[in-house]
This record gives structure tokens, sequence and C-alpha cells, in this order.
């Protein structure tokens, strides 16, 4: 169950990597990505202007706006705001080098040992788990450390949990048609509450620079992708033993800045993984 963001992270983009790069594939995978792509840069409106993209993306997110009230490059049709958005997630991203990877790595696993005494006591074969929100909290506590400086030594774990089920029921209520305004607003107050507890130190503040702008696009699809990867290659079978001996290397190899027999070793073992599971 020990498992961190960070290790699951990595062996994804490895098994990805492999699976793109496999002759019998690559012709089907390269159109999959170009089309993803094409969406992205919204290259299927032709070439549109910012002020087109920016309207393009704000209109089906209205619903986050009146979920969480985020005030983003994902929601606004403002130039300036999207700037402002851009250039904070890009600096933060920019500084994911080998140390802070490490680092980060750490700090997940932290994260992920405190979350699992605080929902279930110590992690044993016999010890029963809410999984999914085993997985939300934890990641939402590796966000917090990467964009907030949290510590996970000293987290509010209990209001961790509060603000990712908030999150949660928010995200899905946020696609009704018609949902609940009472049950959202009492919330939106739970989250607000939480967030406090967890960031004291960004509160009050202006609906543009309010947390949930940079929590919400950074961890709320991240907790998806960490918990199918961890059922999906976690718990095959006999490759249950393999995948936990790769991800007990990643922090090993991350931790290393040369090339020795040892690391290529390591290397080759998630990378044998991932043609395995490619098939």
């Amino acid at each position: 169950m020990a498992l961190s963001f960070f290790t699951i992270f990595v062996i994804t983009i490895v098994t990805l990597v492999v699976y793109l790069t496999n002759q019998r594939h690559h012709a089907a995978a390269t159109r999959f990505v170009e089309e993803q792509l094409a969406i992205a840069n919204f290259g299927v409106l032709g070439k549109p202007d910012l002020p087109s993209r920016l309207r393009a993306r704000a209109i089906p997110n209205r619903r986050l706006i009146k979920a969480f009230g985020i005030v983003s490059s994902f929601t606004t049709e403002d130039p300036r705001i999207h700037g402002a958005f851009l250039r904070r997630a890009t600096a933060d991203i920019n500084k994911m080098g080998l140390v802070h990877c490490v680092e980060f790595l750490n700090a997940a696993q932290l994260a992920l040992s405190r979350t699992i005494a605080h929902l279930g006591g110590p992690c044993s074969s016999s010890s029963a788990l809410p999984l999914a929100r085993l997985v939300r909290t934890f990641v939402l506590v590796a966000i917090l450390h990467k964009f907030f400086r949290v510590d996970p030594a000293s987290v509010d774990v209990g209001a961790a949990v509060d603000a990712a089920e908030s999150i949660n029921r928010l995200w899905i209520r946020s696609k009704d048609q018609d949902p609940e305004p009472q049950q959202q607003v009492c919330d939106r107050a739970l989250l607000q509450a939480a967030l406090e507890r967890l960031l004291p130190g960004c509160f009050p503040c202006e609906p543009k620079d309010h947390p949930v702008n940079i929590v919400i696009p950074a961890y709320e699809t991240m907790w998806r992708v960490v918990l199918l990867t961890y059922v999906a290659a976690g718990f095959r079978g006999e490759d249950a033993r393999q995948f936990r001996k790769i991800a007990g290397n990643i922090s090993e190899y991350l931790g290393r800045e040369d090339s020795s027999s040892t690391c290529s070793q390591q290397q080759q073992v998630a990378l044998d993984y991932a043609r395995v599971r490619r098939n």
C-alpha cells in the first residue's frame, strides 16, 4: 500500500514511453497523440487567437466557477488572469529537477504514511483502508507540499481529508444539470474551512488569488491517475511482486547521478515490466 505518488507517476510515464516506441503500435499511437494535442492546442478550431482559445475553454468550465469559485486560465476569458496563472504554474513545474524529484518523493511517502495512520492505523495485509479516500488525501497533501510548501510531517491530516472529500463532492455535483444549491453551499463552506486550516497564510484573499485556482487543476485529475495506476499495476497476481520491486528501486535510482550498472539494471527492470504490461 505504501507506494508514493511520484513512484506511481514515474512508472506510468515509463509504461507510456515504451508503448509509444513499440513499432507495432507506433502509427496508431502517433495519431492518438496528435489528436489529443490538436484538442489541447485548440487546433480543432483552426488557428484561433488567444481570446478565442480562452473563450472556448471557459464556456464548458463555467460549472467550476459555480462549484469552486475558480478564477484561473481554465475558467477566464481575461488574458491577464491567464498569463498570471501560467507564470505561477510554469515556475513551479520547471523546478522539478532531479534533486527536487527526490525531495518530492520523500514528501509524498511521508504524506502517504501519515494518511494511512490517520485513516486506518498501521499498514498490513489485514488492514482495511478506504482506498479512494486514502489516495485523494495523500495526493492532495503532496500537491499542497509542491505548490504551497506544506510540510507533510506537521500537516493537519484531518483537514486534508475534509478538503479532499469536499472537492470530490463538489466536482461530482458540478456535472449535474440541476445541482442542489444548499448542498453546494455547505460543501464550499467545508472546503473553505479546511483550506484555512491547511493554508492559513493564504487567507484572506481575493478570488483571483484563492488557493483552489492552483489546487483543483493540479490535484483533481492526478488523484484519479494515481488510483487507477496503483490498482491496475499493483494487483495483477504474479505482477504484484515485480511491481513492488520496481517501486522499491525508484527512490534509489533517482538519488544517483551516475550511470552505474546498478542504475542501469534498475532502469531495465522497469522497462521490462512496461513491455510485459504493454502486451
